[in-house]
């Protein structure tokens, strides 16, 4: 059973985990390391839903990588400056994981009003705490439902994703000579 995915097992895991502690480490280096409460991991590996594939390298992640940096309560002046920061982060971490990083910011006044959003709620509820305060989520308000139209969003999201993974599946570059003899017999 793999924690970030449905079947790629323990692998998989590892290499997910070592990508984890690579941004951790980063995070934890920047200049604003001291206003870090939690790192949050949402999105398909929050979830344990995140999907792999098989390259010439080996295993890799084909998910992006989806991350709540929870802060200390701040004034608006520092967090765009603290956003600034994450950015330039999710840069370097996109090139050096060969894989999209997104860092969100939160702080914990800002997840004590946390609209029922879609992504506030897949936070709330499906989400692994990677670094920090494994509790830090209990700030926020509880969520019975999101709107309809956050709903619409996430059908729409799925849509594209599963156009993403057959344009992916479907490129020349994805299986080797013998994988595709192996699949056009399936």
């Amino acid at each position: 059973m793999s924690k970030y995915t449905v079947n790629a097992g323990n692998k998989f895991d590892l290499l997910v985990d070592r990508d984890l502690a690579a941004i951790i480490n980063l995070c934890l280096t920047s200049k604003y390391a001291a206003s870090i409460k939690a790192i949050v991991l949402m999105g398909s590996y929050g979830r344990g839903e995140g999907t792999a594939f098989q390259t010439e390298r080996g295993l890799r992640p084909f998910n992006d990588y989806d991350l709540v940096v929870v802060g200390k309560s701040m004034n608006e002046w520092k967090r765009r400056k603290v956003q600034k920061v994450f950015h330039q982060l999710e840069r370097e971490l996109t090139k050096d994981l060969e894989i999209t990083v997104d860092l969100f910011l939160h702080t914990e006044n800002s997840l004590k009003r946390a609209d029922a959003s879609l992504m506030n709620y897949e936070m709330k509820y499906g989400h692994k705490v990677v670094y920090g305060d494994p509790r830090i989520l209990e700030l926020m308000p509880n969520y019975k439902s999101v709107d309809l139209s956050e709903a619409t969003r996430l059908l729409l999201n799925r849509g594209k994703l599963l156009l993403d993974i057959s344009t992916r599946l479907r490129s020349v570059n994805s299986f080797t000579e013998n994988e595709l003899l192996l699949y056009k017999n399936i």
